[in-house]
């Protein structure tokens, strides 16, 4: 899925429209909205509780219906001109984002077998796998060298007090995911974290340390790898087409 500073870009691309009044009144609330839903790596929510979102399902899914279903109404905030509006709009982002990367990215490029069972000891699905944690670690590090952008947005967020009784979110939880999220996304754009992530991210799949170290010391070979098989263009255009229905969505709500 897209990483923290990619969210967050996609978010200034977003603002950029001018479309919904709410998130231009209130950045720091629409910023940390496109963050909020890894929240869940900090308060060990299941995904399906803040990205709306199955990943054992594998037909076409819409997050955003699941969440008005569960929650109904609390899309109609995007009407307001108000913090939580903001919040709202940029975790809207957020789930778009994430729907879109894992039905046309992952599961077109990177998931060999649909039908079959995860095997940890598919050495093929684990290079896929690696190729496909090595895109976001890639596109997330290439975003971050946006530093003003990410700057200004870190300093719109901690400009904003972030009280927003979202039913699914517990407000003091997310004060503290404000800190932690703000350290990753400061962190600058080096390669010295590769191998480190790859074994956690791989490990978590169910893959043993010494198969993942096959595979990862060469990041450079790695990264050279993936892009022939989802290019930087590609990457771009799913940036592009994100932006985009992310604006309609907000805006068709508001």
């Amino acid at each position: 899925m897209p990483g923290l500073c990619l969210h967050i870009n996609i978010g200034n691309l977003v603002l950029e429209n001018n479309s919904h009044l709410a998130s231009n009144e209130y950045p720091g609330s629409f910023f940390l909205g496109t963050t909020a839903p890894d929240i869940r790596s900090f308060t060990g929510q299941d995904r399906k509780e803040t990205h709306f979102f199955d990943l054992n399902i594998h037909t076409p899914q819409d997050p955003l219906h699941n969440l008005s279903t569960e929650y109904p109404g609390l899309l109609s905030i995007l009407s307001e001109v108000s913090p939580q509006s903001a919040f709202i709009a940029g975790y809207v982002t957020h789930l778009l984002a994430d729907k879109r990367y894992i039905e046309l990215i992952y599961r077109k490029y990177f998931l060999r077998n649909t039908d079959s069972d995860f095997d940890p000891n598919d050495e093929d699905q684990l290079v896929y796998n690696l190729f496909d944690r090595t895109l976001q670690f890639e596109i997330d590090r290439q975003e971050r060298e946006k530093q003003e952008d990410l700057i200004n947005a870190l300093n719109l967020i901690n400009a904003q007090n972030h009280a927003y009784n979202i039913p699914f979110i517990n407000d003091i939880a997310l004060n503290q995911w404000c800190g932690i999220m703000i350290s990753i996304v400061a962190q600058p754009p080096f390669y010295d974290k590769y191998s480190h992530l790859m074994h956690s991210h791989l490990s978590k799949l169910g893959y043993t340390s010494d198969k993942i170290s096959k595979h990862v010391n060469d990041y450079k070979k790695n990264i050279d790898d993936t892009f022939n098989i989802v290019t930087q263009e590609n990457m771009k255009q799913f940036i592009n087409e994100t932006v985009k229905i992310s604006i309609n969505a907000i805006t068709e709500q508001a």
